[in-house]
């Protein structure tokens, strides 16, 4: 499987700034169960993510977001790979 990291940089978005980090879905330059947690609650319907959260939250880079860009974003928050 083939996984794109892109470049870190900030996007200011509502006053807030995102990172552009792949799985970094709450933008705190860190990819954590937070961001698993946003991306489920995304899924199911329970939030709605920003353009820019949906871009990071595409791990896979298929257009989706799904379980697998959940599970290779908690598989990196758990340090089981190198790269969401």
């Amino acid at each position: 499987m083939k996984t794109t990291v892109m470049p870190e940089q900030s996007l200011q978005v509502y006053g807030l700034f995102y990172s552009s980090i792949a799985g970094d879905v709450n933008g705190d330059n860190t990819i954590s169960v937070i961001d698993t947690i946003l991306v489920m609650k995304h899924i199911i319907n329970s939030n709605t993510l920003s353009p820019e959260q949906l871009s990071v939250a595409d791990v896979d880079s298929n257009g989706i977001i799904s379980v697998i860009d959940v599970m290779l974003i908690q598989k990196y928050a758990l340090e089981i790979i190198t790269t969401p």
